[in-house]
């Protein structure tokens, strides 16, 4: 008896699974979603300037950032360190290269001279 129940179960869960569409489930859930907010409570504001209770903190020149873009100022901070780490070599190989080329210079003109 038991078993049989088993086997009805499993064969109705079968047809339950072949009824199945990720396609139209996704739009139902998105619409089921949508349908339950209401637009009325989207009203444009109006910028207001930050309060002026601390102006010490207004007229500094540092950035105050919460915790959720935190981890994402760190990462560009990193970035921006490892691109200015590139550049400076980068200038230093231009300083470099261009230090050879002027003593070479000096030398092809000192060497032009005494030929002649």
């Amino acid at each position: 008896m038991q078993h049989e129940e088993c086997i009805n179960k499993c064969q109705r869960s079968k047809g339950k699974l072949k009824e199945l569409s990720p396609q139209s489930d996704v739009v139902s859930i998105v619409e089921l979603l949508n349908s339950n907010q209401s637009l009325l409570h989207w009203q444009p504001m109006e910028y207001l300037p930050p309060d002026s209770d601390c102006p010490e903190i207004l007229y500094t020149e540092g950035i105050i950032a919460d915790k959720l873009v935190h981890g994402d100022l760190q990462l560009k901070r990193s970035n921006l360190k490892r691109q200015r780490a590139e550049l400076s070599s980068f200038i230093q190989q231009n300083r470099d290269v261009l230090k050879t080329l002027e003593n070479m210079e000096r030398e092809y003109v000192s060497f032009k001279f005494t030929v002649v």
